[in-house]
């Protein structure tokens, strides 16, 4: 059995996608993430899995070579494109539009050049738990009771955070409109990447640097000439508000973090309290009633829009100071993203002749030619 201190950022990753599979007496087999597969092993439930890396290997369905190669193209497209900017040639949007998703793809490849890919088979953990002993032990009262949403380990790690939250509540939109993600099954017999895990304050640093660099590239085409002088302008609308949203969801996530927003936000998955009756002597007034009825169903969209889950979990109660302005960012950042697609298209109808010129490469290295 490998010792913990052996395990690297490779397995870490395996562990954290659910690549464990727990075998119990009650359910289905199940993935652990890594919180619950820690909690099992600390607790002494689980021994501490005997953990191969050949076997992250033969599930992992991307090799270093085929990374090198992805990695290599996009480099070569980068040169191709920087050397077009030096030597004036056009450089369409639709190329740049390619860029800023480069770069973003480059972050990601630096930080999961670890991560196995795609890798849905996970290991079976053999022994056999009781999950029912381990609510008993933890005083999480009857298994037979209890209620959880994913696994019967949800307790464990499960605090729904609010871009959880706001996430959940948009999916939960577009299944409302039969555009369904993931699996119904419970427990769920993989970890989906649609469930958002809370971010430090060095990964909300990381990732807003990330895409203010993404944003950054379309400023480039700020001054290029577009068909028409309103397609610029749009152009140059479009670079403003999605950077906007950026700012916008920066400032947001700074106050939903502040220790007083997240009290309201936990407090919003509790049940809510009655509304005080009129007194008894108004209760037969029409008036009233009609008023009481209006509030009622006011109250009731309004509860319809904080949680849409289907299930009513109390745990995806979103509060509307949250969930209004988050989701008015996003709509405007989506109409901006789709404006730049439509453009990139529509630039495509009048390009300068140059724009379909190649790099002269013995300009740069003149022993070349």
């Amino acid at each position: 059995m490998p010792h913990p201190s052996k395990w690297g950022m490779k397995e870490a990753f395996f562990s954290d996608m659910g690549g464990f599979l727990l075998q119990s007496e009650e359910e289905s087999d199940f993935p652990l993430d890594a919180k619950q597969l820690h909690f099992l092993v600390s607790k002494g439930y689980l021994p501490l899995p005997d953990l191969d890396r050949r076997e992250i290997e033969e599930r992992n369905k991307v090799d270093i070579l085929l990374r090198i190669i992805t990695l290599g193209q996009v480099l070569w497209f980068l040169i191709n494109v920087t050397g077009r900017w030096a030597q004036h040639l056009v450089v369409t949007t639709a190329e740049l539009t390619t860029v800023s998703f480069i770069l973003c793809s480059l972050g990601t490849t630096f930080f999961w050049w670890h991560k196995p890919a795609d890798a849905k088979i996970g290991k079976v953990i053999e022994k056999k738990v009781s999950i029912a002993d381990i609510f008993r032990k933890e005083n999480r009262g009857v298994y037979a009771d209890a209620d959880w949403k994913l696994t019967p380990l949800d307790f464990v790690n499960r605090n729904e955070w609010w871009w959880a939250r706001l996430w959940a509540n948009w999916l939960n939109i577009l299944r409302s409109m039969h555009l369904t993600f993931g699996t119904n099954k419970r427990p769920i017999d993989r970890i989906a990447d649609s469930l958002q895990k809370e971010l430090g304050n060095q990964a909300w640093l990381i990732m807003t640097g990330s895409a203010a660099c993404f944003f950054s590239v379309l400023f480039l085409a700020w001054n290029s000439s577009f068909p028409t002088h309103v397609e610029q302008n749009l152009w140059r609308a479009a670079c403003l508000l999605t950077m906007g949203t950026l700012l916008g969801l920066t400032i947001g996530a700074y106050i939903w973090t502040a220790p007083a927003m997240k009290l309201l936000v936990e407090r919003s998955s509790l049940s809510k309290s009655p509304r005080p009756s009129k007194v008894e002597g108004d209760l037969d007034s029409t008036r009233w009633k009609r008023s009481k009825n209006v509030i009622n169903k006011i109250d009731s969209w309004f509860e319809c829009i904080r949680n849409n889950s289907v299930d009513k979990d109390p745990q995806l109660r979103t509060p509307l100071k949250l969930l209004l302005p988050m989701s008015l960012i996003g709509f405007l950042y989506n109409c901006a993203r789709l404006y730049i697609i439509i453009a990139d298209i529509l630039e495509l109808r009048s390009l300068p002749a140059n724009a379909y010129a190649t790099v002269d490469w013995t300009k740069f290295v003149p022993h070349l030619g």
